[in-house]
């Protein structure tokens, strides 16, 4: 028991510190970005170390062939960095965000602690709950806010410009972790599911506050999407009923709250020039076969591949706003194929899921041409919650194979 308790807790600090604590905004960048390279290096190092226990233990576990996969190919990327741009292997590995990002990797230390699923679970409500609570204060405390991913700053004429904002609504993003609210208002709809329960009510509602904070159309328009695909694909009475309720809800609010965002993405969509759709054009070519095939890579230290990034960025532009074509850019065409060759052997069991998981994996797949958060080249923390739902991912496949006699 001392053992589980010890191997939750670093599991915790694992999310808390990825996470910047939640987008901290005293944080001392440089310090924490030197811990965080060394802090991935000890993980590496540990899991190797440990590399015939975890193979063993794997045997459980269908995504571990998968994980391992996409981190060598992310790695393997430094190859053709340095052949298209001559960006050194030292620039690619160790001073871009690629060795942040393998913190996935966090993955195989679940594996081989066998991490409760129950604390996992919880321990991501609980985060939903605080970054809610958290964003839903600091809209009346800004411009002191503590906690915040998106920054306002200074003009070259020093005026002072806020952060973005929809609907009246100050836009923190902390951690950029818009899933965190999702995955609690799957986990809760689960709930209502089984017991309409005044707790679970007022915990789903709160976290669809959470999402509304965060103005993410997106996160909002694929949450919508799941529950009525999801609803609909089932024929329990109860999922019907509260489907039903949900959508007149949605309904109700998208008559209030909900129709500055919807005119502002009217407006998107009209122009020509809306800045998503320049993007998606512009990662969708590669320089040559090899980059084609291997990805672009990650922009490390001062070679010419991050002074090129640099320049897409002054445009706005940002391989993590286009999602799976994003990370096809980075990672290449083999990435992707390895990736839905994943999706459909999940797919096979995804029927049998639990009720949360399900809807979970269901709107991380509608979202993945807008938001994929396999190495989202943002924030690290992105990286542990998509182990922990792979790590949920295998636990409900195995406890299928159980109950199906398949397991050897």
């Amino acid at each position: 028991m001392h053992k589980n308790k010890i191997n939750n807790i670093f599991v915790g600090f694992i999310f808390l510190f990825f996470s910047d604590y939640f987008s901290y905004t005293n944080l001392n960048s440089e310090v924490h970005a030197l811990l965080t390279q060394v802090g991935v290096s000890l993980l590496i190092l540990y899991l190797l170390i440990h590399r015939k226990k975890i193979q063993q233990k794997s045997v459980k576990h269908e995504s571990a062939r998968f994980v391992l996969i996409i981190c060598i190919i992310a790695i393997f990327t430094a190859v053709p960095c340095y052949i298209t741009y001559g960006q050194s292997f030292y620039q690619s590995l160790a001073q871009s965000k690629l060795l942040s990002n393998l913190v996935l990797l966090v993955y195989f230390f679940l594996v081989l602690k066998e991490v409760d699923t129950r604390f996992l679970i919880r321990f991501l409500v609980i985060c939903a709950l605080a970054r809610t609570g958290i964003t839903l204060i600091e809209q009346f405390t800004y411009p002191n806010a503590p906690f915040t991913y998106i920054h306002g700053n200074y003009d070259e004429f020093g005026r002072w410009n806020d952060i973005g904002s929809r609907s009246g609504i100050y836009r923190f993003l902390i951690a950029d972790a818009v899933y965190l609210p999702l995955f609690g208002a799957f986990y809760y709809y689960d709930k209502l599911t089984k017991s309409m329960s005044p707790k679970y009510v007022l915990a789903f509602f709160v976290m669809l506050l959470g999402m509304f904070l965060d103005q993410s159309r997106q996160i909002m328009g694929t949450f919508i999407l799941s529950i009525i695909i999801g609803s609909l694909l089932n024929s329990n009475k109860k999922i019907l009923a509260l489907f039903i309720f949900a959508s007149v809800l949605v309904l109700i609010l998208s008559n209030s709250l909900f129709d500055d965002l919807y005119t502002a993405t009217a407006e998107d969509l009209d122009n020509e020039d809306y800045t998503r759709f320049l993007e998606y054009a512009y990662f969708s070519k590669f320089d040559n076969v090899i980059t084609a095939f291997f990805g672009h890579g990650f922009p490390g230290g001062n070679s010419a591949y991050a002074a090129l990034v640099e320049s897409d960025h002054d445009m706005w532009f940002f391989t993590e706003d286009v999602g799976i074509v994003g990370a096809m850019y980075r990672l290449g065409y083999l990435f992707i194929l390895v990736f839905l060759f994943y999706v459909a052997k999940v797919l096979r069991y995804w029927s049998r899921f639990d009720l949360y998981l399900k809807l979970m994996t269901l709107c991380l797949i509608i979202d993945s041409p807008m938001i994929f958060l396999l190495f989202n080249f943002t924030v690290p923390c992105c990286e542990v919650f998509m182990a922990i739902i792979i790590y949920l991912i295998d636990s409900n496949i195995y406890k299928i194979k159980v109950c199906e006699n398949k397991v050897p």
